[in-house]
């Protein structure tokens, strides 16, 4: 991408992330010739509306900081407050030792809080990664024209204070949120309107997106791990990994290899008795409603169909030399067999599709040479996979 200004001061570009400045030998320190926009390491996340994805990240050097039973209890509940803030379904998850699993659905923004309700704001659009990234915010000292640079786009949506309100409420808690509360309703009776949309742009741009979503996950375990510890630096090995998933069986096979970790790691010998994934939660407790939730979405059956599907698929053990026969065209597993083998594919692929077209339409709208070997892969599963079958 190119941006061709004409006498800017050079120090204007500091802010300017990702930005080569070629500088004329005027001396007046001027730069009179183009500024490229140099290949960002980071390549760009695939989304869709109303996608859904599993999401997993790992932790550094696989250290097992999340092992104590009091930090899952806490790592699940922010995980369904940052879910309800950001206005996406948390339909299957798990936590284990040193990573941890979700099966998300982002939702479009809901009609009746876009700005004009018969077109869809483009807040995902910008949502996956975050503006500050892509483009640069001018700082009014620098004396950059205002068309020098392209904005932030608008977000196309917004909430009522009530319902905004509540939502910091499950992000915040109450009294931070009521400090808000108070906050906007003078503003308001002062006529200040504009000063509380202001306020609220920041939240808004962290909603119906996966990335602030999961950002603000990790962002909190990584806090309290280096707090805990007495340690700092990075807590995470690296970016999530987020692979579309396609809203068929390949949904409920993702909801079951989520759910199936801790059986899988030998932690226990049923995932019911595993209080930090949803299909233990599904069975009493706190998030027993929305876990059955999410199950009703994925299977599209209740609680009790989706559990006696789920316990069939858990049972459906394939033999040791399955995976093999499997990749080397030999046979065609299941579905419910495929979730007992660690299949590097499901956890850090770019999607996870049960039909060719979906797999090449996918594959179309990934950034080049992103990922580097797994959506090739991938493409393979969907042939090694025996979809249509019934134990599916």
């Amino acid at each position: 991408m190119l941006f061709f200004l004409r006498d800017v001061p050079v120090d204007a570009f500091r802010r300017f992330r990702g930005v080569r400045v070629r500088r004329n030998s005027g001396g007046d320190g001027l730069c009179r010739t183009e500024t490229e926009k140099t290949k960002m390491a980071r390549k760009n996340r695939i989304h869709v509306p109303n996608g859904t994805y599993h999401v997993t990240s790992r932790l550094a050097e696989r250290a097992h900081w999340l092992s104590d039973p009091s930090f899952k209890d806490k790592i699940v509940s922010w995980m369904h407050s940052v879910a309800e803030f950001c206005g996406v379904e948390l339909l299957a998850w798990c936590v284990m030792d040193n990573h941890f699993h979700m099966l998300v659905y982002v939702p479009e923004v809901p009609e009746e809080f876009r700005l004009n309700p018969s077109e869809s704001p483009d807040a995902f659009a910008f949502g996956m990664r975050p503006a500050e990234c892509n483009t640069p915010l001018w700082s009014p000292d620098d004396g950059v024209p205002v068309d020098a640079a392209p904005r932030r786009p608008p977000t196309g949506f917004t909430l009522s204070d009530d319902e905004m309100v509540h939502r910091l409420t499950a992000l915040y808690g109450e009294k931070r949120a009521d400090a808000f509360a108070r906050r906007w309703e003078r503003l308001r009776v002062k006529g200040q309107h504009s000063t509380v949309e202001a306020e609220k742009e920041p939240f808004l741009r962290r909603m119906y997106s996966l990335s602030p979503f999961v950002k603000t996950i990790k962002e909190r375990i990584a806090r309290h791990v280096n707090s805990t510890l007495g340690r700092s630096g990075h807590v995470f090995e690296g970016r999530f990994f987020s692979g579309l998933v396609e809203n068929s069986r390949a949904a409920c096979m993702a909801s079951l290899y989520v759910d199936y970790n801790p059986v899988r790691a030998g932690m226990v010998a049923d995932a019911a008795e595993y209080r930090w994934c949803s299909f233990g939660a599904a069975h009493g407790g706190r998030y027993a409603e929305s876990s059955r939730n999410g199950y009703a979405r994925t299977f599209g059956k209740e609680w009790t169909e989706a559990r006696a599907a789920i316990r069939r698929a858990f049972a459906d053990v394939p033999d040791a030399e399955a995976e093999e026969r499997m990749r080397s065209g030999e046979e065609r597993l299941r579905p419910s067999q495929l979730i007992h083998l660690r299949v590097p594919e499901l956890s850090r692929g770019a999607y996870i599709a049960t039909s060719v077209t979906f797999a090449a339409k996918t594959r179309a709208r990934l950034a080049k040479g992103f990922p580097s070997a797994s959506s090739g892969t991938l493409l393979k599963l969907v042939a090694m996979v025996d979809w249509k079958s019934a134990a599916a």
